[in-house]
């Protein structure tokens, strides 16, 4: 035998020891498997289908669509749900039919309830005349010191006396560019407002506002602009009882009056009016007509 025939033969001899002992290895390592897991020496049942006889098949049953029709609590309850939310949108002054006469009190109890009952909200006051001098134009700014407040409340910056003055005189200017008098209308407050905030801030006009309305926007945050006929405010501090046409500003109420900024005073951040006098107070300029003017506030839009 050659040398090469010898090793030939020795690898064939390792190769079949080595097949042999993994052979063996792995047949230890399956029967000890098998040992510590009995349940799977078990055999695998297996399952066979049935076969389905035609004969056998039943046609399916008619199913029958069932519609549920709320009883009749529930959709007169649902229609006065929504006739409420009508009666809401409405004014609160005008008079109910007989049919709704039941729903407008239930939503106004609902208002009263909702409501605080105290806002005070934290408007910067000036007076019109800031240095206490009530010569003109601040014997006639009252329109541009409820402006200078509701843009300095809405801001969120402060109102020095410097500051207010000169600021209520560009206003001054700005109107009298526009060739208006002293006094000015709740539209031309509108327009005044709108432009002095530059047009990030727009007013609207709310017309015969009710006494729950005023109330609504101030316990939403919004303080009012009230162009108001000056002497029915009956204010102490106003000489010879006050001018015919005024503005203030309603920044929150309590149980029986409204707190303002009133402007025609230097004591005016905080007064106080009865609610009773403020609404029969609110009149629009109306041509200096101002006791049959319209009542008018202004809100934020």
């Amino acid at each position: 035998m050659t040398e090469s025939q010898k090793i030939f033969t020795y690898c064939c001899a390792f190769v079949l020891v080595f097949l042999v002992f993994v052979c063996v290895w792995e047949w230890y390592g399956y029967a000890s498997f098998r040992k510590q897991n009995p349940g799977l020496n078990k055999p695998i049942r297996s399952y066979s289908i049935p076969r389905i006889n035609p004969k056998d098949i039943r046609p399916a049953k008619e199913v029958k669509t069932v519609v549920i029709i709320p009883t009749e609590p529930v959709v007169e309850k649902q229609k006065k749900e929504q006739h409420i939310v009508r009666v809401a949108a409405t004014h609160a002054n005008e008079k109910p039919s007989e049919t709704n006469q039941e729903d407008v009190e239930v939503v106004q109890k609902n208002i009263k309830v909702s409501l605080p009952k105290e806002v005070n909200l934290p408007v910067p006051f000036t007076s019109q005349a800031p240095e206490k001098i009530w010569t003109q134009p601040w014997q006639d700014a009252c329109e541009e010191a409820t402006i200078l407040m509701l843009d300095a409340y809405y801001k969120k910056y402060n109102v020095s006396p410097l500051f207010a003055k000169d600021e209520m005189q560009k206003m001054v200017d700005w109107e009298e560019e526009k060739g208006w008098g002293l006094s000015i209308s709740a539209k031309q407050l509108q327009e005044l407002f709108f432009d002095y905030s530059g047009g990030t801030h727009g007013l609207q006009i709310v017309e015969n506002p009710t006494l729950l309305q005023l109330k609504q926007f101030l316990a939403n945050g919004h303080p009012i602009l009230a162009p108001v006929h000056g002497k029915s405010l009956h204010n102490p501090y106003f000489t010879d009882g006050g001018p015919d046409y005024h503005t203030v500003i309603l920044r929150g109420y309590t149980g029986t009056d409204f707190i303002t900024n009133e402007p025609g005073t230097w004591r005016g951040e905080g007064f106080s009016y009865s609610q009773d006098i403020i609404m029969n107070a609110l009149h629009d300029w109306n041509e200096g007509d101002v006791i049959n003017g319209t009542p008018v506030v202004l809100v934020l839009e």
